[in-house]
C-alpha cells in the first residue's frame, strides 16, 4: 500500500482543518497527560522538542504550563508550522527522519505523539535511534500511538497498528528503560468518542 504521508498531503489536510484555534486534532486527555509529564519532569527552562507537532495544539498547552521552557516543533507541513509559529514557538519544516539538524544530547524531552503509526518500519527504527541520540543523558521521550485500533485498512494515513506488546517491544529494541501506559482518551474535544491509546515513556539511560 502506497504511503500517502507526503508534504503535499498534510499541507492540504491542514488547510482544510484549520490552525491551532480550530483544529479538531486536539486529543485533550492525551495532551493533558503529556503536558503533565513535562511539568513534572522537565526543568523550568528545559528544552522540549515535539516531532510531528502539527498545528501546535500540544505545544500551546505546554507553553501555558511551562512558560520558561524552550519549545520547538517539527513537521513535514509548512501550513502546520506557520500555525505553530503564530504562537511564538520555534518551528522547523523537516521530513522526519532524518534528524541531522539537531545535535547529540540536546533535549530534555522529545515528544512523538501519534506519529509512529504513520511511518514505515525502517523509518520507525531510524527515528527511535535518533531520539535516543539527541536526548540529554537525563532526558526522556514520550511516544504515543493508538492501541490496537485504527489499522491501515481503516485509516489510509496509518502504516501499522500497534498493541501493547508490539509497541513495548519496538521501544525496548532501542531503549533499556521503558514504561508503557494503557489509556483511554478522547480523540477530540469536539467529540465524545473514546479510543484506547498507548503512552510510551523512554529514558535515555537507566535500567528497567
Amino acid at each position: 500500500m502506497k504511503n500517502i504521508n507526503t508534504k503535499e498531503y498534510w499541507d492540504n489536510l491542514y488547510k482544510q482543518e484549520g490552525n491551532h484555534e480550530h483544529n479538531w486534532r486536539d486529543s485533550p486527555d492525551l495532551f493533558h497527560t503529556i503536558t503533565g509529564f513535562a511539568v513534572k519532569n522537565v526543568p523550568s527552562d528545559g528544552d522540549i522538542l515535539d516531532l510531528g507537532c502539527g498545528v501546535g495544539v500540544l505545544l500551546k498547552s505546554i507553553k501555558k504550563a511551562k512558560p520558561e521552557a524552550y519549545l520547538t516543533g517539527v513537521d513535514i507541513s509548512r501550513v502546520a508550522i506557520d500555525s505553530l509559529m503564530s504562537l511564538n514557538i520555534i518551528g522547523l519544516v523537516e521530513k522526519i527522519p532524518p534528524m541531522k539538524w539537531t545535535d547529540d544530547n540536546s533535549w530534555d524531552m522529545v515528544i512523538a505523539c501519534e506519529l509512529f503509526e504513520h511511518m514505515d518500519l525502517d523509518d520507525r527504527v531510524y527515528l527511535l535511534n535518533e531520539i535516543k541520540r539527541i536526548l540529554k543523558p537525563t532526558g526522556f521521550a514520550v511516544i504515543t500511538v493508538p492501541d490496537n485500533c485504527l489499522p491501515p485498512q481503516q485509516i489510509q494515513e496509518h502504516r501499522v497498528m500497534f498493541n501493547v506488546h508490539s509497541f513495548k517491544n519496538t521501544l525496548e529494541n532501542v531503549f533499556e528503560r521503558v514504561k508503557v501506559i494503557e489509556d483511554e482518551t478522547r480523540f477530540s474535544s469536539k467529540s465524545s468518542g473514546i479510543r484506547p491509546s498507548l503512552v510510551g515513556i523512554c529514558w535515555k539511560v537507566g535500567k528497567k
